[in-house]
This record gives structure tokens, C-alpha cells and sequence, in this order.
């Protein structure tokens, strides 16, 4: 996880990002609010390298 996170914030922009981490019949939700991304296509790419296929999901939300 330190590693996604470094890579993560090692893009600068300002995209905000979670971790589900998800361990046996358990789900956590991990927010980082003070830290930020530049979402791309080398990003996802490191991601998926590092992570594995599929295990990437980016989702547009909408601040209300």
C-alpha cells in the first residue's frame, strides 16, 4: 500500500483517490483527503503493472 500511495501522489495534480482493500469476507475503505493525484494514462499504466489487471477503477464524482 505505501507504494501505491507513493506512486500515487509521485504524478502531482488534483485528483483525490482511495484504497478498498478488500481481506477475506471484509471491505475497508481508506481515504486520503489531504493527498492528491494527476490521474493519466502512465499512471494507470504503473498501477496496472504494479497492481495487476483489473484491479485499477477510476470513478468521475460529482462534488454536491
Amino acid at each position: 500500500m505505501r507504494r501505491v500511495h507513493g506512486l500515487l501522489t509521485s504524478y502531482p495534480g488534483r485528483d483525490h483517490f482511495v484504497f478498498h482493500v478488500y481481506e477475506a469476507s471484509r471491505r475497508y475503505h481508506l481515504e486520503f483527503p489531504n493527498a492528491t493525484t494527476g490521474y493519466c494514462a502512465d499512471l494507470r499504466r504503473e498501477l496496472t503493472m504494479l497492481l495487476g489487471e483489473g484491479s485499477v477503477q477510476v470513478e468521475v464524482l460529482r462534488i454536491q
